[in-house]
């Protein structure tokens, strides 16, 4: 293969935010208290609806956008507690600047995904990379959860290989039917059949 490429670019500026899972526990603090209050604050809440004569309009709770972007805001928040009171996420968690983050996230339907594009090198079949790449997937044993298709020509040419068997089924039918009609005995569709002698094959023939 030559010219191989990828979409992937998971070199972003990030923050990643490292629990203290043991001092979470000791306060009463589970994990999914601390993902609805990261929700709260950097998704879109839907906290009422506000209803008119015409219309209804849904009330989102979130930070401001000035302190979307900036990773300190996280320093500000508190988490509630099993026993109601209201704890700083500072004192269950830090976070750490990374260089790891996606720029962007393409989708193959509904999931998220990576496009690795190729080209052919000069003499090498499309069947040969198909095999390369099939053979690559072995070897470094993919986990489960990722699943590898190919799409394009690639695609097309292992739909093509697929129904290879039923075109060949189908052309041998198309020959025997041709064949049945052409000495018209669809027993021996040969040119010994009894309306055709063999002797007298290249009569008929012609």
């Amino acid at each position: 293969m030559t010219d191989v490429a990828s979409d992937l670019q998971d070199q972003g500026l990030g923050a990643q935010l490292v629990i203290d899972r043991d001092t979470a526990a000791r306060l009463g603090i589970a994990m999914a208290d601390v993902d609805n209050t990261l929700y709260d604050a950097f998704g879109q809440r839907q906290v009422s609806t506000i209803f008119t004569q015409l219309n209804q309009y849904h009330v989102v709770m979130e930070v401001g956008q000035k302190f979307q972007t900036d990773p300190t805001t996280l320093n500000n928040l508190f988490v509630k507690s099993g026993n109601g009171t209201q704890v700083p996420l500072s004192q269950v968690a830090h976070w750490e600047q990374t260089t790891q983050a996606q720029l962007s996230i393409g989708h193959q339907g509904q999931f998220p995904s990576t496009v690795v594009s190729f080209n052919l090198a000069p003499g090498k079949a499309l069947g040969d990379a198909v095999e390369a790449v099939k053979k690559v997937e072995q070897r470094i044993q993919m986990p489960a959860s990722i699943n590898a298709s190919f799409q394009g020509t690639a695609s097309a040419f292992q739909t093509s290989l697929s129904n290879e068997p039923l075109l060949i089924l189908a052309a041998l039918i198309t020959v025997y039917i041709v064949l049945g009609v052409l000495y018209e005995s669809y027993i021996h569709p040969s040119p010994s059949s009894p309306r055709c002698p063999r002797r007298a094959w290249a009569h008929c023939w012609r």
